[in-house]
């Protein structure tokens, strides 16, 4: 078992426990990478021996009939791990813990472009509380990813996790590729 106290500043064992939760992108040599404000929780210490992990994806089938320049919720229909069912798969399309902790949560949506990228993004009770990357009108046409995470503190009971996708003016899909468009869930502390 692997323990990161509180306040740890060894980053070689910070980032040894991160690389513990099968999550890609958020390791990039011994650097943790998060968004600009997330920070280390300050709880006694991160135990990721038995954590719950959920890796959500919508199964190769492309999300339709979105609105365009919008924010749209990302309806992921297929999940693997999750043995507490705390992600409703079929109705809400959230994550729901009945444990309080620290979750890392990351987001990745794929979309064709009509000269503006897609956005992801990560929404707590319905708040955003992280946007992926972005770029605006003039970048040219293709399929672009927009990728974001983002470490939550969830009480157990009421808040809940959800994931949406800004999407260009004209574009109204959401690609439904397993590598394009996912999303995951580790309990870290």
């Amino acid at each position: 078992m692997l323990t990161v106290a509180s306040g740890e500043t060894d980053a070689a064992k910070i980032a040894q426990a991160f690389r513990t939760i099968p999550v890609p992108g958020v390791i990039a040599g011994n650097m943790v990478v998060l968004d600009s404000s997330a920070r280390l929780p300050a709880v006694d210490a991160l135990n990721l021996t038995n954590s719950s992990v959920v890796s959500l994806d919508r199964n190769g089938t492309n999300q339709t009939s979105l609105t365009g320049g919008a924010f749209n919720k990302i309806s992921f229909t297929t999940k693997t791990g999750d043995t507490n069912s705390w992600y409703d798969a079929v109705t809400n399309f959230r994550f729901l813990p009945t444990v309080s902790g620290w979750y890392l949560c990351t987001c990745s949506a794929q979309a064709n472009s009509n000269g503006e990228s897609p956005e992801s993004a990560i929404y707590k009770n319905g708040t955003i509380v992280s946007g992926g990357t972005y770029v605006p009108a003039g970048m040219g046409t293709g399929i672009f990813n927009s990728n974001c995470a983002r470490l939550i503190q969830l009480n157990g009971s009421t808040d809940y996790v959800e994931f949406f996708v800004y999407l260009p003016a004209t574009v109204t899909t959401l690609s439904g590729t397993i590598q394009g468009t996912n999303a995951s869930i580790a309990k870290v502390g």
